[in-house]
């Protein structure tokens, strides 16, 4: 069982703080950059979101620096969606309705 306060996977509170400041760091200027799917969103500290590339979390990718990039919360939310629904055959509510199951 883990501590209280503490994420197995992500870490510490303090451990993803840095985690983001080290982003802004290498993919911009220390206080903002780029959304990395190329949506053109400008993050900063309080809106980047960490994204594991490119070995996606569902593939058992990890949260080491030479497998993340910034993202915005729109994309990697969507994104992650996607591929746990092609990696565990699951079809989307749409697709179920069209073949008759809902």
């Amino acid at each position: 069982m883990s501590r209280k306060g503490k994420h197995p996977r992500s870490g510490s509170a303090k451990v993803r703080r840095e985690r983001k400041w080290w982003l802004l760091e290498q993919f911009g200027d220390g206080e903002s950059c780029l959304c990395a799917n190329g949506c053109g969103t400008v993050l900063f500290f309080e809106s980047v979101t960490v994204d594991r590339w490119p070995i996606p979390g569902v593939l058992g990718g990890t949260y080491a620096r030479d497998n993340i990039r910034p993202t915005c919360l729109s994309c990697n939310s969507s994104e992650g969606a996607k591929l746990a629904r092609k990696r565990l055959g699951i079809m989307s509510y749409e697709e179920a309705k069209d073949l008759g199951y809902i």
